[in-house]
């Protein structure tokens, strides 16, 4: 199992709730160890918890998951055409953006920048950040819509800039990895079809590639707009 995420709040409550929105979880999918109780000795009486996300596979499962190779890499994304100094000014214009967003909002926030074969990756670090994530990521998306945006109106070329906050992508992708494997080996138990939860089309890759050589199951997509999720059904 997962290290899951470490969260805080005034309360033991108001922490949970904060940890699930980072790992995009509802609290019957996760197992809640309390680390500290508010008044405990935290610095300004916090409460801390750790959360993890459950896995439902069996042993024969995940010995069925080492034997196929099921230790998949995030979705390939496209290589980003444009030469060092294009991107460069790219990621400056993406930090300038994010760092007037921290000023006008008020937080307490910093922004690093890498340069990968993809283009520039954004994150920002600091607290109370969960607001600039929402529930499943998609404040996230929509965050990243807009520096992508501001981007492209001062380069005048298409914007190759992705943006994470305290690594929700990653820890996310991880998620929706093991979820998706678990279901399916659900799946291949029961011989019924089962539906995912409404995705981003980038999370519906991570479950299409993550089961692509899973045996036993298939994957589709249904439904419409933010309604869209993926459908495992037996094979």
């Amino acid at each position: 199992m997962s290290e899951g995420v470490v969260a805080s709040g005034r309360t033991v409550e108001e922490a949970i709730d904060r940890a699930l929105v980072m790992l995009g979880a509802t609290d019957d999918e996760v197992e809640v160890q309390i680390l500290s109780e508010e008044g405990a000795g935290l610095e300004r009486g916090e409460a801390k918890v750790r959360v993890r996300l459950r896995d439902e596979r069996t042993e024969e499962d995940l010995a069925l998951a080492r034997e196929s190779g099921t230790e998949f890499e995030s979705p390939a994304a496209p290589a980003s055409p444009l030469a060092a100094e294009e991107l460069e000014d790219q990621a400056e214009a993406a930090e300038e953006f994010l760092h007037g967003l921290i000023e006008a909002m008020d937080l307490d926030a910093s922004v690093s920048t890498a340069l990968t074969s993809h283009g520039a990756l954004l994150e920002l670090t600091g607290e109370e950040l969960g607001l600039l994530i929402g529930r499943r990521g998609s404040t996230l998306e929509a965050l990243q819509e807009v520096t992508r945006a501001a981007v492209q109106r001062r380069v005048g070329q298409r914007a190759w800039v992705n943006l994470d906050i305290e690594g929700y992508r990653a820890r996310r992708r991880v998620i929706v990895e093991r979820k998706a494997r678990s279901m399916a080996a659900r799946v291949r138990r029961s011989g019924r079809p089962q539906e995912l939860e409404p995705m981003s089309a980038y999370e519906r890759k991570i479950v299409h590639d993550s089961l692509a050589d899973f045996r036993g199951v298939s994957t589709s997509s249904d439904g419409e707009g933010q309604e869209r999720h993926v459908v495992i059904s037996p094979a």
